[in-house]
Parts: structure tokens; sequence; C-alpha cells
């Protein structure tokens, strides 16, 4: 988000490479694990208030269905997430 005009609204993708491992304190957090979902949760919270803190709008696409199992998994995590977080606005 600029810190000039900002725009109307922001559609935001994400998830696509995220059916990975975190890093938290220096721990691997595995992917799907509750720890990761806290903090993928937390991440995408920091988005939406950093775009709405700039004026905009914000507007999520959901990931598409994937080919590969595990890539599937994720987007239908980072999916139920981001649901949720949307519901909750």
């Amino acid at each position: 988000v600029t810190s000039q005009a900002p725009p109307e609204a922001v559609l935001v993708m994400k998830g696509a490479n995220d059916s990975q491992r975190m890093v938290l304190d220096k721990k691997k957090v595995e992917r799907w694990s509750e720890g990761w979902v806290a903090e993928y949760t937390r991440r995408v919270r920091s988005v939406i208030g950093a775009i709405r803190e700039a004026g905009s709008e914000v507007y999520w696409a959901g990931m598409p269905v994937m080919k590969h199992t595990r890539h599937q998994r994720t987007a239908a995590v980072v999916n139920a997430i981001l649901q949720a977080e949307a519901a909750a606005e």
C-alpha cells in the first residue's frame, strides 16, 4: 500500500507457495500444525491491518484447486483461515 493516495481496494491472493515449514523463535514449525495455523493467521491479520490502516478495502481471493495433494491441503487450510478472518471483519 502506498503512502501517497492509497488505492480504493486491494485484492490479495496468497498461499500458493506456503506448503512449507515456518521457523519461529529459531524452531521449525511443521506445516498445517496448530502453531503454523496460528502464525499464518497472525500474518493474515497483519496484512489486513496494514491495508485497512492505509484506508483501503481488502478483498481476498481464495486459492484455486491444486493438482498435487500437498498443495491442495495447504490451499484448504489457507482458504479456511482467510474465510474465518473475512467473517470476523
